[in-house]
């Protein structure tokens, strides 16, 4: 494996106290494990085009130098507080690594895990968390992109576009909605409650004793961040989940807690130095304290706490069993870990639930790898979101889904089925719409004062260091997240 080790340890020196205590909740939420429900396809509304992926080949070719992510910066971040009404935390934090002083035993995972987190807790807008955190974070439209977003999506539908396109056999499900001129792609399953059955291994309990959850987000499920790059020429929003963070790659961010924090410490290079509105902003939000709700017009209970942690500081985890040290593992997560950015991922291997070798490796070379080797399936992913755009902004609603059986080599695209709710809550939606077009400060929602958290670490565009390289719920049970269709 060519990708460079932050470093290794089989004996760890690590605090340990209260080991677990302060991991992602499972708590009475997650029973012991048991079958998981099967719930039927949803309904397929009548299909209206077909995108081949032998198709996409023969179109306008888009230049290798844009078939790249490139102008990466965070942009927001949340937690999900582990709470029975849907709550998160602005702008959270994610857990940090903290490795116990010697491997313990670990059992292996039992529990409910759901498939999509955001949408088992908000069944009817699961992306709904995501841009209320940009909406608070970041009021104005013009601190995160001087041209207009073109895509909202997440590492999950962006994910089953690019194995359509690299010719994986995964089926799919997707819906497309248009707010502005902005084209959001929202994951889909048959339930918001679907479950991963069969669960093995230690993927959970392992995270749960070498991660900690500092003060300020204790009590949360799991951490989210927004990402804003370019891909292909266009504008994106992209969320994904956080496994956890290297507190000595956050440098002063984590270690000083004086001063300002900033998410704005990942903006681009053509942001001037010194404090700008956003950074100051930015810093309003980094607290130790939960604050009370913030008043937003939605079915989501919105809350600040924790502080900005920046992306170069991230990883990912899995874990493995000893008998599969040789094999490379990495490989398959890189088109994960690009479009994600996420420049660590920690690799834990076991013997009957004992970690004697966990390694950390920057994975920044080999995505550069990755990327080079992955022109032509990157090329026809950004001919594939060029064409959603055109098909769902052409239609009078903004609204489609896309579909693809298991080994199909082409994407049925679909009018929606009636009924179903937009991607945002109406009062939601109306202050998304004024910030993507650019109306400044009108998210409506109150900034706490006098908070404070870490110091800023200046401008930095992202980790890439040179272009070479590289829901059922209503208002009568409150939206409490809960509800199956």
């Amino acid at each position: 494996m060519s990708a460079n080790h932050r470093g290794y340890s089989s004996n760890f020196r690590g605090r340990g106290a209260n080991r677990g205590r302060y991991g992602w909740r499972r708590g009475p939420s997650m029973p012991l494990a048991s079958p998981a429900p099967s719930y039927p396809p949803l309904p397929l509304g009548p299909e209206i085009a077909c995108i081949a992926v032998a198709k996409l080949a023969k179109d306008d070719a888009i230049p290798v130098e844009k078939a790249r992510v490139s102008d990466c910066q965070l942009v927001a971040s949340y937690n999900w507080l582990d709470k029975p009404k849907p709550t998160i935390i602005i702008p959270g934090l994610p857990p940090r690594w903290n490795p116990p002083s010697e491997p313990p035993q670990l059992k292996e995972d039992s529990g409910v895990f759901y498939r999509d987190r955001n949408a088992s807790r908000l069944p009817l807008h699961p992306m709904e968390p995501a841009i209320e955190s940009i909406l608070l974070t970041r009021p104005s439209f013009a601190a995160v992109s001087s041209t207009p977003i073109d895509i909202v999506a997440c590492g999950s539908t962006l994910g089953n576009l690019l194995r359509f396109t690299s010719g994986d056999d995964k089926a799919f499900r997707m819906l497309v909605n248009v707010v502005g001129s902005t084209v959001h792609l929202i994951r889909r399953e048959n339930s918001p409650k679907e479950t991963i059955d069969g669960i093995r291994g230690y993927g959970h309990t392992f995270p749960d004793a070498y991660t900690t959850l500092d003060r300020e987000a204790r009590g949360s499920a799991s951490h989210q961040r927004i990402l804003g790059y370019c891909f292909g020429g266009l504008r994106c929003l992209v969320r994904h989940e956080g496994d956890g963070y290297l507190s000595a790659l956050a440098g002063e961010a984590v270690a000083t807690r004086a001063g300002p924090a900033s998410l704005a410490a990942e903006e681009s290079t053509t942001v001037p130095s010194g404090h700008s509105p956003v950074e100051d902003l930015a810093a309003s939000l980094s607290t130790e304290a939960i604050s009370p709700a913030i008043p937003v017009d939605g079915p989501l209970t919105v809350k600040q706490a924790g502080r900005a942690i920046p992306q170069r500081a991230l990883f990912d985890l899995k874990t493995r069993s000893v008998k599969s040290i040789d094999v490379d593992h990495l490989a398959k997560e890189l088109p994960r870990l690009y479009l994600s950015q996420t420049p660590n991922f920690i690799l834990a291997h076991h013997r009957s639930g004992v970690f004697k070798k966990v390694t950390i490796f920057d994975v920044r070379s080999r995505l550069s790898e990755w990327e080079a080797a992955s022109a032509e399936p990157l090329g026809l992913l950004a001919v594939l979101l060029r064409r959603v755009l055109v098909l769902a902004r052409e239609r009078h609603d903004g609204r489609l889904e896309l579909t693809r059986g298991e080994g199909e080599t082409a994407i049925h695209v679909r009018e929606q089925t009636p009924g179903l709710p937009g991607v945002l809550s109406s009062g939601c939606e109306a202050r998304w719409k004024a910030w993507l077009a650019g109306d400044g400060d009108d998210s409506g929602i109150e900034k706490k004062d006098n908070a404070h958290g870490p110091d800023d670490e200046g401008v930095e565009l992202s980790w890439v260091e040179n272009d070479d390289d590289f829901t059922a719920c209503t208002e009568s049970c409150g939206y409490c997240g809960y509800c199956t269709y």
